[in-house]
């Protein structure tokens, strides 16, 4: 079994809308019926109640296949039963623990996720902080993140644990590159101390800055100044887009645009606003795919920040 190809089609599953959650009677009979739906719909999604070729399995689409469209439907049924719902997904992430601890993919596990988190909102991220923590499940740490940030009604959740897998470069694949994965890198490679994988998510002038911070200087004298809460097995941050006019701009800005700035609030791994900073990326690249990169001047001051907030009492 390929690792790279799991984890790639992992976040093709996991990294789709869902739809808001719509409600359902309080009628005892219609909650026992949405239940059975729900259980229907579990199946489907989970490939129970179809057959899942070894092919597909695999195979990785960008979202794009009428499969696809067919599993995010499904999804979306899970979202509007609401609360009658929660039994089968609970039961499918038993079954996700299971298939995990075997090295195995539970289909559409991601989709599965986000449900759970838009039918309970905040009151679900305990529960997800609990799948967070459990080791058998790193392979999904993305798709839980992701399921954290739609809980809180954050843009992006980026947590560390000691299992992560820092990766060098941010993906690039189906539409990645973009300006949230670029500060997702940034942020994880300062989680997780990983210097090398913090270099390649920087821009020119966030890169000359740091280099300047590190003149006559070791990475953990720098480390130890900025990370003031001490060496963390686990951390997490989150953060949303604040809906200014100049943030609007900026997000709109197509990728391969010179430059961009963004202004961001973040928010601890306890659910307690940190503050706010101005985000600025830059892109960089050859030809025609010109991924973002984080470009703070101040990139120092940035990470101080990050780390006061991923360190902040969980």
């Amino acid at each position: 079994m390929n690792a790279n190809v799991s984890w790639i089609s992992r976040i093709m599953r996991s990294g789709l809308a869902i739809a808001a959650l719509l409600g359902l009677p309080a009628a005892a009979p219609a909650f026992q019926a949405a239940e059975q739906s729900a259980q229907e719909t579990v199946a489907f999604l989970t490939y129970q109640s179809r057959q899942l070729t070894e092919a597909s399995e695999w195979l990785f689409t960008c979202g794009v296949t009428p499969e696809d469209r067919e599993d995010r439907a499904a999804a979306d049924r899970l979202v509007s039963l609401g609360p009658a719902a929660l039994p089968a997904i609970e039961g499918a992430f038993a079954l996700m623990i299971d298939r995990e601890s075997q090295g195995r993919l539970l289909p559409n596990e991601g989709l599965i996720l986000l449900a759970y988190a838009s039918i309970r909102g905040p009151a679900g991220y305990p529960r997800l902080r609990t799948l967070l923590d459990d080791r058998r499940l790193s392979s999904v740490q993305l798709g839980i993140s992701e399921a954290v940030a739609v809980s809180l009604g954050l843009s992006a959740y980026v947590a560390y644990r000691p299992w992560t897998v820092v990766p060098r470069n941010p993906p690039l694949f189906c539409g990645g590159g973009t300006r949230k994965d670029a500060l997702n890198q940034s942020i994880l490679a300062w989680e997780g101390n990983d210097p090398a994988a913090l270099v390649t998510s920087l821009g020119p002038a966030a890169r000359a800055a740091l280099e300047r911070s590190l003149d006559g200087k070791t990475w953990e004298a720098l480390r130890g100044e900025l990370w003031h809460g001490g060496a963390r097995d686990s951390t997490g941050i989150g953060y949303r887009w604040l809906e200014t006019e100049a943030g609007n701009r900026a997000q709109d800005t197509p990728q391969g645009a010179p430059s961009a700035e963004i202004e961001a609030e973040f928010v601890s791994a306890a659910g307690a606003v940190c503050g706010r900073r101005a985000i600025k990326f830059s892109e960089a690249g050859d030809g025609v795919r010109k991924p973002s990169r984080l470009d703070n001047p101040d990139i120092i001051d940035l990470l101080g920040f990050i780390a006061s907030c991923a360190t902040e009492k969980r």
